[in-house]
């Protein structure tokens, strides 16, 4: 992998307090249901927020800007800095600018264990979201057929859209983690417990007893091509 360039860095750094209100947003309007995992805008206004940040090397330095902020709210818990100092400070002055006298509030938001917590809040509401829409293909001997009749592609959106966005949450909380920070046991124990999806191939062929046993637990699912069969019985 070619290294991450020093202007690449400087140019994240100099960018955090943008990219850390676009996650505590993006974050809040999740977790208050704000956005519909089966419409089409919302799906790929999602894909995007986790491709950015999934990007290589971004988690890392917005860890550095997020122990920064946390370093600047504790040098001014006193008032014990001069102006003069602070003048110098570049997350400072971008904290003003945008802030105005808000900054400090601000600042303690994006601190590691607040950046931390809403992360967090999205990995458990994504595993709810996650086990309500398995429960749903369950409730009906139809279910699985409902969920995957039509469009393969489209079907399977929202169960894409969700593994997706918490392999990039959990790779945020791991970036963002506090130094002796446990996380929460119900989180701990969701991770610990959630097993990888197979993703059953398109083909001609019927599925065999197993493959359809494991598309009605939930253990596969189908490709993302069209797929010519359905998991119940015909």
């Amino acid at each position: 992998r070619h290294e991450l360039s020093d202007e690449w860095c400087a140019f994240v750094r100099g960018s955090f307090v943008m990219y850390a209100h676009h996650l505590t947003t993006v974050a809040h309007e999740l977790t208050h249901q704000r956005f519909v995992l089966t419409e089409k805008h919302d799906i790929e206004m999602l894909r995007e927020f986790g491709a950015l940040f999934a990007t290589r090397g971004l988690l890392q330095e917005m860890r550095r800007g997020a122990d920064a902020c946390e370093l600047l709210h504790q040098a001014t818990a006193s008032g014990g800095v001069s102006a003069s100092d602070l003048g110098q400070n570049p997350l400072y002055v971008l904290l003003c600018t945008l802030e105005g006298s808000r900054w400090r509030a601000v600042c303690e938001l994006y601190t590691p264990a607040r950046l931390y917590e809403k992360v967090e809040e999205v990995d458990r509401f994504l595993h709810d979201k996650r086990e309500k829409l398995r429960a749903q293909q369950k409730d009906s001997y139809g279910g699985v057929t409902h969920f995957f009749e039509g469009s393969a592609a489209h079907a399977a959106q929202p169960l894409q859209l969700i593994d997706g966005l918490r392999e990039v949450v959990q790779t945020a909380m791991r970036a963002l983690q506090p130094a002796g920070y446990e996380p929460s046991t119900r989180v701990a124990e969701v991770n610990a417990g959630h097993a990888a999806v197979r993703f059953l191939p398109a083909s001609s062929l019927k599925l065999t007893r197993e493959e359809r046993e494991q598309l009605l637990d939930g253990r596969a699912r189908c490709s993302a091509l069209g797929v010519a069969f359905r998991a119940t019985p015909r």
